[in-house]
């Protein structure tokens, strides 16, 4: 609710760094392009190396730690570049640490009903982007740059406590308990073997159930290297990053409707509020629309859920049919040209937007499996942070050139349109992954 709902709501800071720096749009931006970045590649260290090396509990500490260091650090800063330092850098490190490990540990615990229950988990984000907005406003009206952020920056201290009540999943086979995470307890001289037994559903329309049982044993993982010299330790790192997951084409194809998604998805979440300021809105109007925004995300995060627990519909078709919505209603920014006009605008984009968050992990898992979703998980935030640090900069100087933001917004637009074309070749995919996999067969034979 907090780590994920403040990255949604930073649009509002955004407006207030571009009034407190007085910098331009496009420089402005590069500070959402580096948190982007570091998100990204954090999440990939963290999803590939670190989780199998420390606990779900400790990684998220240190996330939460991180995130709440580069809030309060931020009040002291003077330019845009100690803000990329401060809210860049920390708290996009910190994120990552929270986000992408609490996932998965969800996805652990829960098998049949993992997709309403990552919804479930989602709709927190919603509860955030509905209270964030209009707090982080009432805090810089009432306390100023500075006093705003030591605030928020104690609020999002409570991530801390979060975090340390999360429970490592543990597995019962045959009497014998075995951790999917290594151990919390500090007397342990050695972490336990990573272990997991869980059963996932492969079939995407929800009308077959087909089992499937994922085993990570004790001599796979004692065949990693164990050289304590950096060369080794490197080593280690290759062989734990599963990078034979670029040969399989249905990955590719997840890494590019992610890639395109999150473009539009979640970066026009930024340039809403400067849109708003462009149209004369308010402040508190702004705010007031991110809240609607918020209380139509919770319904657009619970509603692919139950729609997928009853086989209503494909997870692909879903997602590709909230970017194909959402796409075509970019194109019509420019006739926003008030409250209500972006009221609307607000009520279509709120209604589909948690469409991604809630479908995306569940989507992975459908198609890659529980076992490769952290590498699979951790590659795609890396993609989705070099979409960010790209995207970024580009979408401020499209305001920059052009005087509006309506250019910005057909881009964004025409992102989702190809992520949606995307994501409807799943099953040309799915031939073209049977058809390689025949190949490798008849050479083996």
């Amino acid at each position: 609710m907090l780590v994920i709902g403040l990255i949604k709501a930073y649009g509002i800071l955004f407006v207030q760094f571009l009034r407190r720096f007085q910098a331009s749009t496009s420089e402005t931006s590069v500070i959402l392009g580096i948190k982007a970045a570091a998100f990204s590649l954090s999440a990939m260290l963290a999803l590939n190396i670190l989780i199998t090396r420390i606990s779900i509990r400790k990684l998220s500490l240190l996330g939460s730690l991180l995130t709440s260091a580069g809030i309060l650090l931020s009040m002291f800063a003077k330019n845009v570049a100690f803000i990329i330092f401060t809210q860049s850098l920390l708290t996009g490190l910190g994120n990552a640490f929270v986000y992408g490990p609490g996932i998965y540990l969800l996805g652990q615990y829960f098998d049949k009903k993992r997709p309403l229950a990552i919804a479930i988990a989602n709709s927190g984000i919603s509860i955030g982007l509905m209270a964030l907005p209009t707090l982080i406003t009432y805090l810089f009206d009432e306390y100023g740059f500075q006093g705003a952020l030591m605030l928020l920056g104690g609020i999002m201290m409570q991530t801390i406590v979060c975090a340390a009540l999360f429970r490592p999943y543990q597995h019962q086979e045959a009497g014998l308990l075995s951790s999917a995470q290594p151990s919390d307890d500090i007397g342990d001289s050695e972490a336990p073997t990573p272990y997991t037994n869980v059963t996932i559903d492969n079939e995407l329309d929800g009308s077959q159930t087909e089992q499937t049982s994922f085993t990570e044993t004790s001599a796979e993982a004692k065949m990693q290297p164990r050289s304590s010299s950096f060369c080794g330790v490197v080593r280690g790192c290759m062989f734990t990053m599963d990078l034979s997951l670029f040969k399989n084409p249905i990955f590719i194809g997840i890494l590019g409707f992610s890639f395109f998604g999150l473009i539009g998805n979640e970066l026009s979440g930024a340039f809403i509020p400067p849109l708003a300021k462009e149209k004369g809105l308010t402040d508190m109007e702004t705010a007031k629309l991110f809240t609607v925004a918020a209380a139509l995300d919770l319904f657009s995060r619970l509603l692919p859920g139950l729609i997928a627990q009853f086989g209503l519909m494909t997870r692909p078709k879903m997602l590709a049919g909230a970017f194909l919505i959402i796409g075509v209603t970019f194109q019509f920014t420019s006739f926003c040209s008030n409250f209500r006009g972006m009221l609307g605008f607000i009520i279509v984009y709120g209604s589909f937007a948690g469409f991604f968050f809630s479908l995306l992990p569940v989507i992975i898992i459908d198609l890659m499996g529980l076992d490769k979703f952290p590498k699979a998980f951790g590659f795609v935030q890396v993609s989705q942070g070099i979409a960010g640090a790209l995207v970024y900069p580009v979408l401020g100087t499209f305001r920059d050139l052009t005087g509006n933001y309506s250019v910005t917004f057909h881009f964004l637009g025409a992102s989702l349109l190809l992520a949606a074309g995307i994501i409807l070749t799943e099953p040309l995919l799915r031939r073209w992954e049977a058809r390689c996999k025949g190949f490798a067969h008849d050479e083996a034979t």
